[in-house]
């Protein structure tokens, strides 16, 4: 009997002490995780900290790399003293591929603080925008917009190197900042999203159509036509004059060597790259706004391209699609005029 009221007292023993550990460690991993969330505030998860230098912003889109703008002058507070910096402006930055984002025409471009999750972020408000191209003053509405502590701005819709000049307004002053937007003719690496096997990828053939640069600025793309339930292949993109504006050159178009046709080309290389068994390519135009319908009868200017003979001359345009950067080489070297003769 009493060894047993020996070994029951060992096993309260045992259990109390248990607990006493169990309560222990309870409250030791409630206090480290205390420290981790204060750590992480202290670190950068958290907004609006005093800083004692201006943050850097970086620029993101959705195909292009993350880029970091160039900080200018600023007005700083920081403990009670005012720090002011001067610069030059943002358009004469020199400024390098760091700097300078890729982006497609009328994309949205995503301006922040934060590169990293333990970057931290800072409230901001635009105060000021300019953007530049070929050293002018654009006319544009960058259709600013803010969503969780970042700013939203679009690009311009036409190809072209855009200077961005920002002044941003933050708790402790204001500081400038300038960036390139690059938007080429092809962005190659958006448009290869829609890439397919097939012509009759009506929602895929679309979208590539949409993409492609008009043959002159006066022209918008509407309606596409395929014919997809026999050999050949046949793709048809229809282009139409924006409403108030015309070709400036003679009309109907019928010259081999004028810009439209040669920036077709263009397009037509890159269709035949993103569409494999597309086999016959036609470009229909016509130099007038449509009412809505299409009607083929009123598309009085039209090219129509083989597949065979860009095989012939740049090889197989499926191997050609698989390197992005030899398909901008081979669409650079190729003769083109964006502007109207």
């Amino acid at each position: 009997m009493c060894e047993e009221k020996r070994t029951l007292k060992e096993r309260l023993l045992a259990i109390m002490q248990h607990s006493r550990k169990s309560r222990f460690i309870i409250a030791i991993s409630v206090l480290l995780l205390a420290a981790l969330v204060g750590g992480a505030v202290l670190l950068g998860a958290g907004t609006g900290r005093s800083s004692q230098v201006p943050p850097r912003i970086y620029i993101g889109s959705e195909f292009g790399k993350t880029r970091e703008a160039i900080m200018g002058g600023y007005d700083w507070k920081y403990h009670g003293k005012f720090i002011i910096a001067d610069a030059s402006h943002p358009q004469v930055f020199d400024y390098k591929d760091a700097n300078i984002i890729n982006a497609s025409g009328s994309e949205q471009l995503i301006i922040s603080t934060q590169k990293n999750k333990m970057d931290q972020k800072y409230n901001f408000k635009l105060e000021k925008i300019s953007i530049y191209k070929n050293n002018d003053l654009m006319k544009f509405d960058a259709a600013a917009s803010y969503m969780n502590h970042s700013l939203y701005l679009q690009t311009p819709p036409e190809a072209g190197d855009y200077i961005y000049c920002l002044t941003l307004k933050y708790d402790q002053g204001t500081v400038d900042y300038g960036f390139v937007v690059r938007v080429p003719d092809y962005h190659l690496a958006r448009i290869a999203q829609f890439q397919t096997p097939y012509i009759g990828n009506n929602v895929k053939v679309s979208r590539l159509a949409g993409l492609m640069p008009a043959p002159d600025p006066c022209f918008i793309q509407q309606y596409i036509s395929m014919v997809t339930d026999k050999r050949p292949y046949k793709l048809t993109v229809f282009y139409e004059t924006k409403a108030n504006d015309s070709y400036p050159g003679a009309w109907p178009i019928v010259d081999n060597g004028s810009a439209v046709y040669l920036n077709l080309q263009k397009n037509a290389l890159v269709l035949f790259c993103m569409i494999d068994n597309l086999d016959e390519l036609t470009f229909s135009l016509r130099n007038s706004p449509s009412d809505g319908d299409l009607d083929v009868s009123k598309y009085d200017t039209s090219f129509t391209l083989q597949r065979d003979s860009f095989e012939g001359k740049y090889g197989d345009l499926t191997v050609l699609r698989q390197n992005l950067d030899e398909l901008q080489s081979t669409l650079t070297a190729m003769p083109s005029n964006r502007k109207a003769n």
